[in-house]
């Protein structure tokens, strides 16, 4: 239709979904702006509407999801405590306690009670309702540990019996909505502390003399003795260091921490790419490519001899030319200055063909070359003195060689130490057993 008046004309026909076309020419401009305000105002509105719907809409998902989550979490939780009780606590001898029992005897987990914190977990002593005294560790970032993996350390541990390792007595798993999934295992309370505590020569822990040094090591030894052939299958501990030898109060040593421990497959040797454990205590072999036998405990106990007879750390970062404690006592060695290894404060007490008999055991078990290692149990006979330790193998170059360490940036030591959490700290853990019969 065509207004003889032309398109501005009020009685013009227009499309009724188009904007009216308007002329300035006799308006009011109160008018005007009192329009364009309405036309803001309502566009701002379904602006506003349709944002709130969105928001509420993401809020209703993400409350739905958690919730769901929630219940998964939940329902897992359940199933994981049914099985495990019935599955794996009453073929441990573990007691099974609520952690309501553990906030009470730690009082709530406090400072005060704080013992130390190893690679899995923290420590903190507690007091039982009965008076005994316990250590409680609660498993480090327990939504990223899998639940076969805290089964592991219980069905481990459930299987030793032996004076020189330390026995599980108790667990704990529990789940809340505030601090959601927890774990514990429960330990008698180890008075002593750690060896690492009294070679680090902390004046609040007695001064290891010659007699205690040698008594541990033994110790140590036959508790690994134990793991390795007193038990089918054997079990390799992975992680033998001076922080987890704990000593009671009468300074008896047990081999404790057994969160990495690993079951032989029927005495043969294990590959993975998962290599676990502490820099300077790891085997060559194992930290490099990944092969695991009882002889990479054997290597780690012969590094724990050498710190425990010199007093020395086992990767002294102050020197140069001897980065590894392995190297530094082969070369004083060789230049037939064998009691310059001994800690000074022992270099007196003890009968110098005995100390030198455990830095040659030492040598040996912490050889480069796996074949000249002995097992565990003729170790534990050289160190008795029940059998001859045979001449030392010339070694290869020094580990801490720049080949080696050229060697090892390529490889799996540089790359998966840390894929099983095993950076472990330095700090002691004290925690403790009861002795029980071997």
């Amino acid at each position: 239709m065509v207004n003889e008046r032309g398109p501005l004309d009020a009685k013009t026909s227009g499309c009724i979904l188009a904007l009216p076309l308007k002329s300035s020419v006799g308006e009011n401009p109160n008018q005007g702006k009192h329009g364009k305000r309405n036309e803001l105002g309502l566009v701002l509105g379904v602006i506003g509407g349709v944002v709130g719907v969105v928001i509420a809409a993401v809020l209703i998902v993400v409350f739905w999801r958690k919730r769901r989550k929630r219940k998964h979490d939940e329902a897992s939780h359940e199933q994981f405590v049914s099985s495990f009780k019935s599955a794996v606590l009453p073929n441990s001898g573990a007691k099974w306690f609520q952690a309501s029992e553990l906030e009470k005897a730690t009082d709530g987990f406090s400072q005060r009670n704080f013992l130390g914190k190893g690679a899995f977990g923290v420590v903190y002593k507690g007091v039982l309702a009965d008076g005994r005294l316990i250590a409680v560790k609660e498993m480090h970032d327990p939504d990223s540990l899998r639940d076969e993996e805290f089964s592991n350390e219980v069905e481990i541990i459930s299987k030793i019996r032996h004076r020189n390792l330390l026995a599980l007595r108790g667990c704990c798993v529990a789940s809340d909505a505030v601090r959601g999934r927890r774990r514990f295992l429960v330990y008698d309370y180890m008075s002593n502390g750690s060896l690492g505590d009294h070679l680090a020569n902390d004046k609040n822990r007695i001064q290891l003399s010659w007699p205690h040094r040698k008594r541990i090591l033994l110790d140590v030894a036959k508790g690994l003795a134990y793991l390795h052939h007193g038990i089918k299958p054997a079990i390799y501990h992975r992680d033998i260091k001076a922080n987890n030898i704990l000593l009671d109060n009468e300074m008896k040593a047990k081999v404790a921490d057994f969160g990495l421990a690993k079951q032989s497959l029927e005495g043969q040797s294990h590959v993975t790419t998962r290599v676990a454990g502490t820099h300077g205590y790891l085997a060559p072999e194992y930290a490099l490519y990944g092969q695991l036998t009882e002889k990479s405990d054997v290597y780690s106990f012969g590094v724990v001899i050498l710190e425990v007879i010199s007093g020395r750390k086992v990767i002294d970062s102050s020197s140069s030319s001897f980065l590894l404690i392995t190297d530094w006592a082969w070369m004083l060695l060789k230049s037939g200055k064998v009691e310059e290894i001994y800690d000074e404060a022992i270099r007196e007490e003890g009968a110098k063909d005995v100390m030198e008999r455990f830095v040659l055991v030492g040598m040996l078990c912490a050889h480069v070359m796996v074949g000249f290692r002995p097992t565990i149990a003729d170790a534990l006979k050289m160190l008795e003195g029940d059998i001859d330790v045979p001449k030392l193998p010339d070694r290869p170059s020094p580990l801490s060689h720049e080949s080696f360490r050229h060697s090892a940036k390529s490889s799996l030591y540089g790359s998966s130490v840390g894929s099983e959490r095993s950076k472990a700290s330095n700090t002691s853990i004290s925690i403790s057993s009861s002795s029980t019969v071997s």
